[in-house]
């Protein structure tokens, strides 16, 4: 089963002309950027100054609040950290 299929958040950019390894060192270095402006915005609940997408924050914020405010938990389970200021 897919991450999309599980209906959890998931992202993906695909660069004109790479593959799984890209190998242009501007999309290396687009790529490292996101995937940790990612972790930041979904692990520290932290937007960063200068993001690689102007539209990637309010994209990710609706991800969180889609997937947030669809979770089914077990009663005395708690709320996964990137859920409770959502």
């Amino acid at each position: 089963m897919s991450l999309h299929e599980a209906d959890l958040p998931v992202q993906m950019h695909v660069f004109p002309d790479e593959y799984h390894i890209k190998w242009q060192p501007i999309h290396r270095y687009n790529i490292y950027r996101r995937n940790i402006q990612w972790f930041v915005f979904w692990l520290q609940g932290e937007e960063m100054d200068d993001p690689v997408d102007p539209d990637q924050y309010p994209r990710w914020q609706k991800m969180k609040a889609d997937y947030c405010g669809n979770l089914s938990i077990d009663e005395g389970e708690p709320l996964p950290a990137y859920c409770e200021a959502a």
